[in-house]
């Protein structure tokens, strides 16, 4: 009867610390971890994760956490930064819970593995230019914030580019909802359309002149044509008489 009891008591015993064991290891998981699980494959877990985490005080919405490529960053800007990948999950129902959040920081800022540093927005815009439907459906809703800081650059790196430039990168390679993008930044008030980007040997130029360059290697491109009108009345006419006659024929073109 004894070593039933003892028998008894060891299995208690065992379970109580099993239970701790887990316990523990559900106090340790945050929403980074609820994050990864989305993004892995696992949405239902990680959603159900996620959720309850932010019904609960005290949760960090804008902790940083690593995603598989080294980069380091907040929840939303890995959910959003694995869009451009083709194997990426539709994660839209987590981005617009977080985005739901009061504290949550749309201009939050990822770095990468070698210290780049590449705004939310322009993360979104990296997955309209791969072609996915879901970074339009994200880019519009991070333009739909109050917050979102439209004219955010890259930083840390040779080239640096600002959501405008993307989105009409996007365009001219006639990505799925590209001109739908540069529409709906070109709309907004705030949008600097004569933001300089930089290059990777350095130089510097305007969205137009940068299209513009590209018209003249490939004159009867619709996309581009596109591209240029939608920025027309936005950005100013460029200095050189050659170049502006380029682009005002394109638009004399369109418009017959």
């Amino acid at each position: 009867m004894a070593n039933i009891l003892r028998g008894v008591a060891l299995v208690l015993v065992h379970t109580l610390h099993t239970v701790e064991v887990e316990c523990a290891k559900a106090a340790s998981l945050n929403l980074g971890d609820a994050t990864l699980l989305v993004l892995d494959g696992m949405v239902d877990e990680g959603m159900e994760m996620a959720r309850e985490m932010l019904g609960k005080a005290g949760t960090d919405v804008n902790l940083e956490l690593e995603t598989d490529d080294g980069s380091k960053c907040t929840p939303l800007a890995a959910a959003v930064h694995s869009l451009a990948s083709p194997e990426a999950v539709d994660c839209m129902d987590l981005v617009k819970l977080l985005l739901a959040q009061k504290d949550i920081n749309v201009n939050a800022i990822l770095t990468g593995p070698d210290d780049s540093k590449v705004p939310l927005l322009v993360l979104a815009m990296k997955a309209v230019t791969a072609g996915s439907s879901i970074g339009v459906e994200v880019a519009k809703a991070l333009l739909a914030h109050e917050k979102i800081a439209v004219n955010a650059m890259t930083s840390g790196g040779a080239v640096k580019l600002a959501p405008l430039h993307m989105a009409l990168a996007a365009a001219a390679r006639g990505a799925p909802g590209g001109m739908e993008v540069v529409g709906a930044l070109l709309s907004r008030a705030d949008i600097d359309a004569d933001l300089e980007m930089v290059g990777p040997d350095g130089t510097t130029t305007t969205p137009l002149m940068k299209l513009a360059s590209m018209l003249q290697e490939q004159p009867d491109d619709a996309n581009l044509h596109k591209a240029i009108i939608l920025l027309r009345g936005r950005a100013k006419p460029p200095a050189d008489e050659e170049v502006k006659k380029l682009i005002d024929s394109v638009a004399s073109k369109d418009e017959l």
